[in-house]
């Protein structure tokens, strides 16, 4: 394995950790780069596990010698549409079909095994996204254990989000990490190899972009670390890092989506756009039942699309106006944030209704603002809506 010039951090007898502030190795003098070639278990599901399926791929035709099959396991489809007639695959499926490799569907490991090549058996389990933890039982059997590309600088962002954490913590410097497969935990593996970057504008400037970047930047550090062969000594795992400290990357759910228009800066809430996609809020009104009247307190959901903060000045704008209250101004609609800038919808999806009023994001203000108007009885007491 090749040795850059850095700084190193001793770990004990058999290994040093390197820094490059680009990649980072654990390297032995005593680990053969002979081996066998590979009969790789390939465990995946989503697009960014693709990349790497396709550049071991790559590198079994190239060169039999090695990696000489690639077997791939996937989550069984889901049931989806109207009435749920319809099966969802998982994009891997499609991928591995497309390159003509064995696939394997399961719902759980439960009462299943790895395939056997006569007296072979496997000799590497490879996870990438894959979101089931490998047991013990698999990982035993693969001549040389199991590997996973992950998404950030482990120990930060354990978990099943790193790429919509680190775009949603606007994380600057992060990576891709090469770790072995621990046997209970998700993330708690021995790093392998670490790929550390900074992270531009340009690259996070959308999800697809950002997740198909490191997608490609960590299947080329997997193949490049499978070549070295760091993966032939089976060792004890190490927690020490010289990068960062460990973090949790949970997954987002779409509670996490909705918008705190109290406490989110216009920033953040692009932000979170960007790593969550469709953002929500609940419009609280009140309307009159003028014949008992009785006023009913009600609430809309409302989905917002395309979310961008407006060069208006804002200045002007009453002080007593609260985030989240919308705006209508000449040719704007648009909504206070809790930093004191506008944002403007590209549309919108109203509970009920589909999805209305492309690019007009005034009439779509207003129309909040109207259905949010009561009056009781002859008295001029008015309800104004506000989004929670």
């Amino acid at each position: 394995m090749r040795i850059l010039s850095s700084s190193s951090v001793y770990l004990g007898s058999a290994y040093k950790f390197t820094y490059t502030g680009g990649r980072q190795y654990y390297s032995s003098s005593s680990v053969s780069r002979h081996f066998p070639p590979l009969r790789v278990l390939f465990c995946g599901s989503d697009e960014f596990s693709t990349a790497s399926l396709r550049h071991l791929h790559a590198a079994h035709k190239e060169d039999h010698s090695f990696i000489k099959s690639i077997d791939v396991v996937c989550k069984q489809g889901k049931p989806s549409g109207r009435g749920l007639k319809n099966t969802r695959d998982v994009p891997i499926k499609s991928v591995a079909e497309e390159l003509g490799l064995n696939i394997h569907e399961i719902p759980t490991f439960t009462g299943w095994s790895p395939p056997r090549y006569g007296e072979e058996a496997i000799s590497l389990v490879i996870a990438v996204s894959f979101g089931l933890l490998v047991p013990p039982r698999i990982l035993n059997i693969a001549t040389y254990g199991g590997l996973n590309v992950h998404p950030s600088l482990l120990p930060a962002l354990r978990g099943p989000a790193p790429l919509q954490h680190t775009l949603l913590h606007d994380i600057r410097k992060t990576g891709i990490s090469l770790q072995t497969l621990h046997p209970k935990k998700f993330d708690h593996g021995h790093i392998i190899a670490q790929d550390a970057f900074d992270l531009s504008e340009e690259l996070s400037s959308s999800f697809p972009d950002f997740r198909n970047y490191m997608a490609e930047r960590g299947a080329k550090l997997l193949v490049d670390s499978l070549r070295t062969g760091d993966f032939v000594l089976r060792y004890t795992p190490l927690q020490r890092t010289v990068v960062t400290t460990a973090s949790e990357a949970p997954k987002l759910s779409k509670g996490d989506a909705h918008i705190d228009w109290q406490k989110w800066s216009s920033d953040y809430i692009m932000r979170a756009q960007k790593a969550m996609g469709t953002l929500w809020s609940s419009w609280q009104y009140a309307t009159l039942d003028r014949a008992s009247g009785k006023v009913e307190r009600k609430s809309l959901r409302i989905q917002w699309h395309d979310l961008k903060i407006e060069q208006e000045d804002s200045s002007e704008i009453n002080a007593a106006i609260m985030p989240g209250r919308p705006m209508v101004q000449e040719c704007l609609g648009a909504i206070l944030t809790s930093d004191g800038k506008l944002i403007s919808p590209g549309s919108v999806t109203i509970e009920g209704r589909k999805r209305g009023w492309p690019g007009d994001s005034k009439k779509t203000m207003q129309y909040l603002l109207d259905i949010s108007k009561t009056q009781q009885n002859t008295a001029e007491t008015k309800f104004t809506g506000e989004l929670r």
